[in-house]
């Protein structure tokens, strides 16, 4: 079969592109098999090589990057961190193993309810109930309350420490504090993230953006010395800047997942609106000999409905472990309906860089301390101008090779 028998197509100008002087600079393509009958290629051979050729010369250069800083992000979250003042509101959930092959019972396998409190200051405080699914383990009920650095724990049996004096422990403490499993702070991830921002010794990097539950977000890394090592936060910026998906690494193993989120829309005491999450699940990776390919825990966290308390200007008592929740709490196990996510009206829907334009000038304009900025927005054509530059590029290349290719076999 000889080449020199047909006339050069598209496939050869890829080849020519990939295996001569430009090869290290081309992108790979994957070669279309000849027609094994006649050694030329077919009509469909050319139409998928073209559209190969297309995908990999926009695969140059159309990679999603946002075009926005860490500083603008930190400023576009600011204006929702503005809004919420403090929070308050009851929350359930369960913890179960995934890594077992029967179903009976185990120390890991709990259902817990409970309150969770937050300001904006940082100060925090949950109270939770804890009932393990093996009925032989008593109720375990836990406070914790950190104002400041300082943090109260407590820990007690209420069934079996009757007429005893509780077993308090006080040590520094802070916001990652409420990280840890059966907390709503697995879920209520933004306080978190926005305190890693006013951190200058963690590096943030908003990498990309990606679809999470057909919401479009914004991909930001935060780790110390490499990204292999450290997590991945998926920001809906769109909707207070929530994050609606959560991956912790170390040196390129996953170790824990938080996704499945939903937002609720709340409504303050003076008409102000905010999403916050409202139901979310978290996966553990990690087992006793480092960490799994499949989930080997799973915890399910669900915002009690209509619990919810916004603003409502919360005081340092309430922070302490024998504060008195100011949400009611009737028979929690009977108000086990779902929140219902709260739909706006449909907005037309902008480019990327029109949005984080249009956040970036509400963002100046509720903060005094910042200076004023308002970039116009852009058309989709100009914010992705990378992307069509490397598109015709690629296209232009495979036109000259195919007319190089075709005078030499002239």
């Amino acid at each position: 079969m000889e080449a020199s028998a047909r006339h050069p197509s598209l496939l050869d100008a890829i080849a020519f592109l990939t295996e001569g002087p430009f090869a290290p600079t081309a992108c790979c393509i994957v070669r279309w098999p000849l027609n094994a009958r006649d050694g030329t290629y077919s009509h469909l051979d050319a139409s998928m090589t073209f559209i190969a050729s297309l995908f990999c010369a926009v695969s140059l250069g159309a990679i999603d990057k946002p075009e926005i800083t860490r500083d603008q992000l930190h400023r576009i979250l600011q204006v929702t961190a503005s809004r919420i003042r403090d929070i308050e509101f009851i929350y359930e959930g369960s913890v179960r193993s995934l890594d077992r092959t029967d179903n009976k019972p185990n120390n890991i396998d709990q259902d817990f309810q409970g309150t969770f409190a937050q300001r904006s200051d940082g100060a925090t405080h949950m109270s939770i109930y804890v009932q393990s699914r093996d009925i032989s383990k008593p109720l375990r009920h836990e406070s914790l309350g950190v104002i400041g650095t300082r943090m109260t724990h407590r820990l007690s049996t209420p069934d079996q420490d009757a007429g005893e004096p509780p077993n308090d422990r006080v040590s520094q403490g802070s916001l990652a504090s409420f990280t840890r499993p059966m907390s709503a702070g697995r879920i209520l991830l933004f306080p978190i993230f926005m305190a890693y921002m006013a951190q200058s010794n963690l590096k943030i990097e908003p990498e990309k953006w990606e679809t999470v539950g057909k919401r479009r977000c914004l991909k930001v890394l935060v780790y110390y010395d490499k990204p292999e090592s450290g997590e991945a936060y998926w920001l809906d910026l769109e909707r207070d800047g929530n994050v609606l998906k959560f991956e912790d690494y170390t040196k390129g193993q996953l170790r824990g997942r938080i996704d499945e989120i939903t937002l609720g829309l709340i409504t303050g005491p003076t008409g102000e609106q905010v999403w916050i999450p409202v139901k979310g699940r978290d996966r553990s990776f990690l087992n006793l000999h480092g960490t799994s390919k499949s989930p080997t825990v799973e915890e399910l966290y669900t915002i009690v409905n209509g619990t919810v308390e916004l603003n409502r200007g919360l005081p340092d008592s309430r922070f302490s472990i024998d504060a008195v929740p100011g949400v009611s709490s009737p028979s929690l196990s009977a108000r086990r309906s779902q929140p219902r996510s709260v739909r706006t009206s449909p907005k037309p829907r902008l480019p990327p860089a029109a949005r984080i334009d249009l956040m970036l000038e509400e963002a100046d304009k509720q903060s005094k301390q910042l200076e004023a900025s308002s970039p116009a927005r852009q058309p989709w054509w100009q914010t992705n101008t990378q992307s069509i530059l490397f598109l015709s590029l690629g296209v232009c290349a495979l036109g000259i090779a195919l007319v190089l290719l075709r005078r030499i076999r002239a």
